[in-house]
């Protein structure tokens, strides 16, 4: 779940497309984008699954796509939103609820402007990857929504007391600002599981989770664990509502 930004083009409709194995009549072009009509059978369905492919110069008929931003971003967005002022953002606090035309799209972009800049003078609390840098989770002061849940048995949090794991009934199981995390092998009916035990580097405290902090590293298949987080206070900036690396 999250929001993804698109603009379609105009090749189906300017008929620059290779010529479909299907009746074209059964092609549904809407503001939204191009799909087939929901009645056709499974055969025609999976000829226009596979024509969509290479019809034309961009993929899925997709002029430009890019993932904005995962849940977890989409709460730290609009709680920016929230801090700044609503009535500021009129186009931005809808976004994803209705397409955009081109006039609003340039007023979006304008809105943007208004939030990056007072974004800037805001504070937010970012759990990093000692080693690499990389910002795995974020928050802003005062919130305590979850960034990170593990299939509802645990809940991983970013707040003013730093990275915390809550179970179920919101019970603090753990928190720091500054960690280790050992990630071990479990065999569990026949298959094996990632199990993460993470070490409070100040206080000494442990807890163990079946739910370590990774990430994929497109070309491997390898998930990437980190070995070590810390958990820092910053201005922000423009990029910090992209998706998190978690």
């Amino acid at each position: 779940m999250g929001l993804d930004a698109y603009v379609v083009c105009n090749c189906v409709k300017e008929g620059n497309v290779k010529p479909p194995p299907f009746d074209i009549i059964l092609l549904e072009i809407t503001d939204e984008g191009i799909d087939i009509l929901e009645s056709v059978n499974d055969e025609t369905y999976q000829l226009y699954q596979q024509w969509r492919e290479n019809s034309c110069g961009h993929e899925d008929f997709y002029y430009y796509q890019d993932r904005v931003f995962n849940v977890a971003g989409g709460n730290f967005f609009y709680g920016i939103i929230d801090r700044l002022g609503q009535d500021k953002f009129p186009l931005l606090i809808s976004i994803g609820e209705k397409l955009l035309s081109a006039d609003q799209a340039e007023k979006a972009l304008k809105e943007l402007d208004i939030f990056e800049s007072g974004a800037s003078k805001l504070q937010g609390i970012f759990l990093v990857d000692t080693v690499s840098n990389e910002e795995y989770g974020r928050s802003l002061p005062g919130e305590d929504k979850w960034f990170l849940s593990s299939g509802g048995e645990h809940t991983y949090q970013l707040n003013d007391r730093g990275f915390c794991i809550l179970d179920r009934d919101h019970r603090e199981l753990f928190h720091s600002v500054a960690f280790a995390q050992e990630v071990m092998s479990v065999e569990k009916e026949g298959r094996e599981h990632k199990h993460a035990r993470f070490h409070d580097l100040e206080m000494g405290r442990i807890f163990e989770s079946s739910y370590p902090l990774s990430r994929k590293i497109w070309g491997i298949d390898e998930l990437y664990y980190p070995i070590s987080f810390q958990v820092v206070k910053r201005n922000l900036k423009g990029s910090d509502s992209q998706p998190a690396r978690v």
